[in-house]
């Protein structure tokens, strides 16, 4: 039922009428007592006490921000990572070129043959 889970996940009564399945009040624990319950498919009136605090949960004042906490170390990681990726590349290539270069300043002009 997500009613329950809604209660629990806010920290906050609620009251749920439905026409063809459960009415119930469910405390903030998510707690139905058997009292405060109409069965489904049956009429009824639902009398209960609900107490409102302020407040809510955490995930509630700042569930929003939660995406922002996960995400951003991971796209730093990420960067991180690609920019030590690319420098390591970038001094394969340069070394490699070094090589290329060394080799070419370095051969000697063949003897000539005497005659």
């Amino acid at each position: 039922m997500t009613g329950i889970l809604r209660s629990v996940e806010n920290r906050v009564p609620m009251a749920r009428a439905t026409n063809t399945g459960l009415s119930a009040i469910i405390d903030s624990r998510g707690v139905i007592a058997p009292a405060e319950q109409i069965p489904p498919g049956r009429p009824g009136v639902l009398r209960g006490k609900m107490v409102l605090r302020p407040g809510g949960s955490f995930y509630t004042r700042a569930g929003y921000l939660l995406p922002g906490w996960v995400l951003t170390p991971l796209l730093l990681a990420v960067w991180v990572r690609a920019s030590w990726r690319a420098r390591k590349l970038r001094a394969a290539v340069m070394e490699t070129e070094e090589k290329k270069r060394g080799a070419r300043r370095t051969r000697q002009p063949r003897p000539r043959r005497r005659r």
